[in-house]
């Protein structure tokens, strides 16, 4: 079930196809493409940036409004630069024109990578990213954008700039991937802090208003924290953050313990004043698979859910493990303490479930469905091109063969022979959202997102897995 995507000559014409559609029907079954929403109301839509003739536009993130928008963030080449852009998709699917004139904006800011979007309770949108200012020098960047109209926007004076970046050395390679809100509007980015091939995970706080707040993290006189116990751990690389319930963030990558040659699977949890929190005996919890002869563990994505008998959330984590030399998808549940995984209440191995592809799999987003399970997100093979693929494990953390054919479903939005590759997977309230961005031709890329519904078993009709 595939959408072609065209190249549309003139904004006009661009803006008349994208704001066609219908009325939104009955709600859909569990996992089939949203009626009503999107392009003609089929559940899908684009949005080309195609800035000074480059056109690779490649999704890094999304969020969900209160009010249904969807924000996607992404990377946009613009005649040699690269810059952050910034769409927005209203309720009903289509592009919002009300937000900077055509549903999309970029940043001030050049030479810089997207990694991840966040919303403010004061209505910005936040978006992290990778600033490049010299080969040898990359920094964390946070650009601030306004939800409603798009426009780049200045956090106040003594900063006066839209875009902030840790207080740090320069010289290294620092590169976020991603930020998260509190309540009171202050923002967490994180991500690695490289040093001569020496990696710390690094999280970097700011006051709302933009101002480093120094009384954060474990530099003195700068807002950052970094992380490793040298005489354990060669290097760390975060992969993805999240805040828990609590206000505490999360972060889950990958590490390799000081004289092994594999390396295991990552999670620091950071209490409100950048303190790591001391997981069982010592800040990093880390971890193999038991009795599998894996060669990596790498965490790519990470969601917590609330549990009512815990003063902390469950944490689950996705990845891949690299076992005879091919990725294989890899589900895991920690327990709230954060010490070790829920070996008794999920997966098919103990504490987690692994799902094996010929070609190599990687979960590169996680979800979760309250009171239902957890939705994963790949890029994978299918019909001799690479799509987009969801599926769902229950939370005891077992395949869930209701939901979709076979467990799952693709989302295809290319030419046959074409590749749509995905960012990020999230649920909001009856809909899975599913964002990346897909090949059109040549090189050209454009932000793709879709929506399916979550509410009845999954109906005939939709592509699923073979």
């Amino acid at each position: 079930m595939a959408m072609n995507i065209l190249r549309i000559a003139g904004g006009a014409t661009l803006a008349a196809l994208l704001c066609a559609g219908t009325a939104r029907a009955d709600l859909p079954a569990d996992g089939q493409p949203y009626s009503g929403w999107g392009i003609f109301g089929g559940g899908k839509n684009f949005i080309a940036f195609d800035l000074g003739g480059a056109l690779a536009d490649t999704a890094a993130g999304s969020v969900v409004g209160p009010d249904g928008s969807l924000y996607v963030a992404g990377t946009v080449q613009d005649s040699g630069t690269t810059r952050i852009g910034v769409a927005k998709f209203n309720a009903e699917g289509h592009v919002d024109l009300t937000f900077h004139f055509d549903g999309r904006n970029h940043s001030l800011e050049t030479d810089v990578i997207a990694t991840g979007v966040a919303l403010t309770p004061s209505g910005h949108l936040l978006v992290s990213g990778i600033k490049k200012v010299s080969n040898t020098d990359y920094d964390m960047i946070v650009c601030r954008f306004h939800s409603d109209s798009g426009a780049n926007i200045n956090f106040p004076a003594p900063v006066n700039d839209s875009c902030v970046r840790p207080q740090w050395l320069p010289g290294t390679w620092d590169q976020s991937v991603g930020v998260v809100v509190h309540p009171d509007g202050k923002f967490v980015v994180g991500g690695t802090i490289d040093m001569a091939n020496d990696g710390y995970a690094a999280f970097a706080q700011f006051l709302a208003n933009g101002q480093p707040d120094t009384s954060y993290g474990n530099i003195q006189g700068s807002n950052v924290a970094l992380v490793r116990s040298q005489n354990i751990f060669e290097r760390h690389t975060l992969r993805a953050i999240t805040r828990t319930s609590n206000g505490k963030v999360v972060g889950v990558g990958t590490t390799r313990i000081v004289g092994s040659n594999s390396d295991t699977g990552l999670m620091i949890r950071m209490l409100a004043d950048g303190t790591p929190e001391n997981l069982f005996s010592q800040v990093e919890f880390t971890f193999g698979l038991d009795d599998i002869p894996e060669t990596a563990v790498d965490l790519m994505s990470v969601v917590t859910a609330k549990n009512p008998a815990a003063a902390d959330d469950d944490i689950y984590v996705s990845g891949y493990a690299t076992i005879g030399g091919t990725p294989q998808g890899l589900v895991a549940k920690i327990i709230h303490q954060g010490w070790s995984l829920a070996t008794a209440d999920f997966g098919i191995h103990p504490g987690f479930t692994l799902f094996p592809l010929d070609t190599g799999l990687r979960f590169q987003s996680i979800a979760y469905q309250p009171g239902v399970g957890l939705l994963l997100g790949s890029t994978r093979p299918h019909n001799n091109n690479l799509d987009m693929a969801v599926q769902r494990v229950n939370l005891y953390g077992l395949p869930d063969p209701l939901f979709g054919n076979g467990g799952g479903y693709f989302v295809d939005f290319s030419l046959p022979g074409k590749i749509d590759i995905l960012a990020q997977v999230s649920v909001h309230g009856d809909g899975i959202y599913v964002v990346g961005h897909s090949l059109n031709a040549n090189s050209d890329y454009n932000f793709t997102v879709a929506k399916h519904g979550l509410d009845r078993i999954f109906a005939d009709g939709v592509e699923g897995f073979d």
